[in-house]
């Protein structure tokens, strides 16, 4: 994917090294990390769950996902929050 023809720049999508199941495609929902194969963003699993949405909710509203993504988001976060702390020092 490009930025446009004159734009000479070139926006690629790009999974999580350490949780594939994540990804980051500019061209679905501004590149906000989404699970895998689906526009679901996990902003919105991880709200849900902080709410106290159980896995079997989640599901329930998002068929597409599986409790191995659910787990993925969390994974995701827990990297996210990690990379921080560490930038923080």
């Amino acid at each position: 994917m490009t930025g446009g023809p004159q734009s000479g720049i070139v926006l690629l999508m790009a999974r999580h090294p350490r949780v594939p199941e994540i990804v980051c495609d500019p061209a679905i929902r501004s590149g906000e990390p989404c699970f895998s194969g689906t526009r679901v963003p996990v902003r919105i699993i991880l709200h849900w769950l902080a709410e106290g949405w159980s896995t079997e909710d989640i599901l329930r509203q998002y068929p597409d996902l599986t409790a191995g993504d659910i787990v993925a988001g969390l994974r995701f976060a827990a990297d996210r929050v990690g990379a921080v702390a560490v930038a923080a020092e």
